[in-house]
C-alpha cells in the first residue's frame, strides 16, 4: 500500500481507539455504582453492551494501527517500525503470564494462611492480577514508544515522539498509582474498588496519547514521486530545396552557390 493509504489506516485506527475511553468510563460507572454485586438489571445489562460495541470498535482501531505500520515498516525500508510492535505484544504475553502463574501460586497459599490478612483487604489474587496488568503495560508500552519514535524520524513528523512521551509518563503514573492503592488496600486504608481508580489518571494521558498520534499520522507527507519527464516529440523538419534560375539545378535553401552551375543564388 501507498504512504497515503497507511496514513489514512493508521489514523483511522487511533481515532477509533479514542473510543475506548467510553467504554472504560461505562465500566468504571458500572463498577463503582454497582461494586461486585451479583445482580442483573437494565441499568448494568445497557452499560456492558455499551462497554462491549466500544470495545470491539477499539480493537477494530487497533488491527488498523498494525496494518499501517506494516505499510510503513515497508515503505521507509526500516522493518523496526514494525517488529517493536510484536516484541511489546509477544513481550506483554509473556510478562503477564509469568505474573499470572505467580499469582495462582500466591492464591493457593492464601487459602492456608487467611489469618494474616486483614478482613476488609482485597484477596492477594486481585493485587497480583493487577501487577502482572501493570508488567505487561510496561513492556508493551516501551516497545511502542521505541516504534512510534523511529517512525518520527522516518517520517519527519516530530508528533510522534511527542505523544510518545506522553504515553510514557502515563504508564508510569499508572503504575505508581496502582502500587499506592494496592498497598492502601492490603492495609485495610480503603476498599477493593478503589483499585480501579488508580488507572484513571494515566488512562486519560493514553488518550491524549492517541489524539496526539492521530493527528500524527494525518501530517505525514507522501515522499514525493521521482517521474521521468520524457522530452516532447519534435517531428522532424523536411528538407526543403529551391531550384537554380540558370541551369534549373535543385539546391538546399541554404547554398548560397548553384552546386553545378556555380551561379549565385
Amino acid at each position: 500500500m501507498s504512504v497515503e493509504s497507511n496514513r489514512n489506516l493508521g489514523g483511522i485506527g487511533s481515532i477509533l481507539s479514542l473510543l475506548g475511553i467510553i467504554s472504560t468510563t461505562a465500566t468504571l460507572v458500572q463498577y463503582s455504582i454497582g461494586g461486585l454485586t451479583t445482580q442483573v438489571s437494565a441499568s448494568m445489562l445497557g452499560l456492558l453492551g455499551v462497554t462491549g460495541i466500544l470495545g470491539f470498535v477499539a480493537f477494530i482501531g487497533f488491527i488498523l494501527f498494525l496494518v499501517a505500520m506494516y505499510g510503513f515498516s515497508k515503505d521507509y525500508a526500516e522493518r523496526r517500525i514494525f517488529s517493536y510492535i510484536i516484541y511489546g505484544i509477544i513481550g506483554g504475553i509473556v510478562s503477564g503470564l509469568i505474573v499470572g502463574v505467580v499469582s495462582v501460586a500466591v492464591t493457593f497459599a492464601s487459602i492456608f494462611n487467611r489469618s494474616s490478612l486483614p478482613s476488609s483487604s482485597v484477596s492477594p489474587f486481585t493485587v497480583v492480577m493487577t501487577a502482572a496488568l501493570t508488567i505487561a503495560s510496561l513492556v508493551w508500552v516501551y516497545f511502542i514508544v521505541k516504534s512510534y519514535n523511529l517512525l518520527g524520524d522516518k517520517s519527519e513528523v516530530p508528533m510522534f515522539k511527542t505523544g510518545a512521551k506522553i504515553l510514557l509518563v502515563g504508564v508510569i503514573l499508572n503504575i505508581v498509582l496502582n502500587m499506592v492503592f494496592a498497598a492502601l488496600i492490603l492495609n485495610g486504608s480503603i476498599p477493593a474498588n478503589a483499585l480501579l481508580l488508580a488507572s484513571v489518571p494515566g488512562g486519560i494521558l493514553n488518550y491524549v496519547a492517541q489524539g496526539v498520534f492521530a493527528k500524527s499520522f494525518f501530517a505525514i507527507r507522501a515522499p514525493p514521486s521521482s517521474q521521468t519527464i520524457l522530452p516532447s516529440y519534435v517531428p522532424a523538419t523536411q528538407t526543403q530545396s529551391w531550384f537554380c534560375p540558370n541551369c534549373g539545378m535543385e539546391n538546399q535553401t541554404d547554398s548560397v552557390y548553384c552546386i553545378r552551375c556555380g551561379r549565385k543564388l
